[in-house]
């Protein structure tokens, strides 16, 4: 989800201008902090690398400007290393049948890194998948979306809430389709249901900035109809 977002950065980027722009409102300053944030999550020697050429910002602009775009392009290409992605391919993760493990484990390591919330779609989760994904210590609150196991699951989800005074709501709705993990604000899309995926093939795929925010607009619209 980083390298998506710091290649949607790269793709929006704000006209620089012809001087250090510090407006802490305008466009200039907010790219700049977004992109901070997510080059700090890269790795150590980036967000180092990237904070020393803002250092010069000031006196030297057109360089610092430079230097942060390559310094961002650099950051894309150890992403993508790290991932074993080459310039074309898609971002994301295909799972056999076999590979239900692996499937809910990168599940987990997703929802853990949460700050606020995750909101669950899924027209087939159970109430054993919402335990499975559920059950540890974190703070964020939680919201589910589902419909054919849905009184099971709100009798797990108002369980839970008690027992670990954490936020947890379920709602049903028929105008399902989609398998989603929004996690914030960003979004994950499934193949297969929750329930299901690693039993059956599936995939487990981050939809770009803009999509997410276009798919979290209609889920939260059905969330406030039900």
């Amino acid at each position: 989800m980083i390298l998506l977002k710091l290649l949607h950065a790269m793709k929006n980027r704000p006209n620089f201008g012809i001087s250090y722009d510090n407006d802490p409102d305008g466009p200039v300053r907010q790219w700049i902090s977004q992109v901070k944030a997510l080059i700090d999550r890269v790795s150590f020697s980036k967000s180092a690398e990237f904070g020393a050429a803002l250092h010069t910002a000031a006196s030297y602009w057109h360089p610092a400007v430079r230097s942060l775009q390559i310094i961002i392009n650099d950051a894309i290409e150890e992403l993508r290393l790290e991932l074993e992605l080459y310039q074309d391919e898609n971002i994301g993760r295909i799972y056999e049948a076999s590979e239900s493990h692996k499937f809910k484990t990168d599940v987990l390591g997703i929802i853990s890194g949460a700050d606020s919330e995750v909101f669950i779609v899924d027209p087939y989760l159970d109430a054993a998948i919402f335990a499975l994904l559920f059950e540890n210590e974190a703070s964020f609150s939680i919201r589910a979306l589902c419909s054919e196991y849905y009184s099971a699951v709100n009798t797990f989800a108002e369980s839970f809430a008690n027992q670990h005074a954490r936020k947890a709501e379920v709602k049903k709705s028929k105008s399902l389709h989609d398998r989603i993990i929004f996690v914030d604000d960003d979004c994950w899309i499934v193949g297969a249901s929750l329930k299901e995926a690693g039993i059956k093939p599936t995939y487990l795929m981050p939809l770009p900035p803009a999509l997410g925010a276009g798919k979290k607009y209609i889920y939260d619209d059905i969330w406030n109809k039900n």
